[in-house]
């Protein structure tokens, strides 16, 4: 697969080898972004903010979809809520730096979905999870997961790095 957009600040990818190359990436990442660091994303070490990192996830949360459905997950008839979230901080980001941040589903239940993410610079920067859960909208009741949404996760998920 060839990248959606290449060069810009939170261009989205189908991750190909030479991008995974480029940033450090590694392992079977089939999708990212690319993010920069800036003066508002520091804390008072002059470090990226943590909370900053949980923020990238959830943008490439959002572009992922919107590859994978064609449409932002805010225009979608369902939402998904957050259930469960961890992140682990593996080195710093400072100002200025660009990053890579991959992410992929790794589990397809019933209501909810497991989804994997990774912070890349020069290698792996931070690593996360999120249990992830489809709601109506309206009622904010689960929802299960449709048949086309699954066939859509599955045909990016299953393709072969170029």
């Amino acid at each position: 697969m060839t990248a959606i957009c290449q060069g810009t600040e939170g261009a989205s990818h189908h991750l190909t080898r030479a991008t995974a190359d480029a940033w450090g990436v590694q392992g079977a990442w089939k999708f990212g972004i690319e993010v920069q660091c800036h003066y508002g994303d520091l804390d008072t070490n002059q470090h990226v903010n943590n909370v900053k990192y949980i923020e990238w996830c959830q943008d490439a949360r959002e572009q992922y979809f919107h590859v994978v459905t064609g449409r932002w997950i805010m225009q979608a008839d369902f939402s998904v809520v957050i259930r469960a979230l961890d992140f682990t901080f593996e080195r710093p980001l400072s100002m200025g730096d660009h990053c890579f941040v991959t992410a992929r589903t790794a589990e397809l239940r019933n209501t909810s979905f497991i989804q994997h993410y990774s912070v890349w610079r020069s290698g792996l920067v931070g690593s996360g999870t999120a249990v992830c859960v489809l709601t109506d909208k309206k009622t904010s009741k689960k929802l299960s997961i449709p048949a086309d949404l699954r066939s859509a996760i599955a045909r990016l998920e299953n393709t072969e790095l170029t």
